[in-house]
């Protein structure tokens, strides 16, 4: 599901909603094997040869997944949307030589397989937990596991003040996360 703009950001009696920052990256899902991790766009085209820092780092997770995630290249502190393009460059040598220059990070949000197992039809908090699980248990640099929370009073707080709010129902989706 895709972020939307909104006013302001949605309470519901008794909590319910994950607030996360909606970050300018690739959108990107990520499939992890023993033998081959692929990346790809949301469209979908592969990635996978545009991030070789992102492949290394998803082949040192100790299980087959899937996730799903931003692509996002961080500069003097701040994204930088534009070098992010930069890196998706017709060249292999070239592609290779911005890896290493300007590499990218996997802000991960959800986890869609586990094991060869589909988790999509389990609750958003259960497929989180596991998430947590797995990059707790052995987090590789470039992956960064996307912060959230369920406080509305933390979602509006400065660390979640990345970009204008966006929404969505709870489901799959990425956006300043309400889940």
């Amino acid at each position: 599901m895709i972020a939307v703009n909104a006013d302001g950001l949605p309470e519901a009696p008794g909590g319910g909603w994950s607030y996360e920052a909606k970050f300018d990256g690739f959108r990107c899902l990520a499939h992890r094997r023993a033998d081959r991790v692929a990346l790809q766009s949301r469209q979908p085209r592969p990635l996978t040869r545009y991030f070789p820092e992102i492949v290394a780092a998803l082949e040192q997770l100790d299980t087959d997944v899937v996730l799903d995630g931003e692509l996002v290249l961080w500069r003097e502190g701040r994204l930088d949307f534009a070098g992010l393009q930069q890196r998706v460059h017709p060249a292999d040598a070239r592609a290779r030589q911005l890896a290493l220059g300007s590499p990218a990070s996997f802000v991960v949000f959800d986890l869609l397989a586990l094991d060869h197992r589909d988790v999509r039809p389990r609750p958003y908090a259960a497929r989180r937990a596991l998430l947590e699980d797995l990059l707790g248990r052995q987090l590789p640099h470039g992956l960064v596991l996307m912060p959230a929370t369920t406080d509305p009073a933390v979602a509006r707080a400065d660390a979640f003040a990345t970009s204008a709010p966006a929404v969505s129902r709870p489901a799959p989706f990425n956006g300043y996360g309400l889940r």
